[in-house]
């Protein structure tokens, strides 16, 4: 059965893939796309999955190959790494456009 997201989650999809020029951030692929929740803390009760109040800068465009390899690899992974950087990045783009 498929999560159900609220409406406004979808309108921030589109935000957040086109802020990523339609593009999987870790393999440039631009095709089945998903937008990845990027949470740097233990998976626990207050997990935001399907939150949709989460900053921008919290959720990065991923093609569902790379989307699935993510999920599985430790904290510590290179692509793990690679993505908390990007992550990084968003945020202070988003916190200078707010300056």
């Amino acid at each position: 059965m498929r999560r159900r997201y609220p409406k406004e989650f979808y309108v921030q999809r589109r935000r957040i893939i086109a802020r990523d020029h339609n593009r999987c951030v870790l393999c440039w692929r631009e095709w089945q796309l998903d937008v990845h929740h990027y949470w740097d803390g233990a998976m626990s009760e207050d997990y935001p999955y399907l939150r949709s109040d989460l900053p921008d800068w919290m959720l990065v465009t991923l093609c569902k190959s790379c989307h699935g390899k993510f999920l599985s690899v430790p904290r510590d992974a290179p692509i793990a790494k690679l993505l908390a950087q990007i992550v990084q990045a968003n945020r202070e783009l988003e916190v200078k456009a707010i300056q």
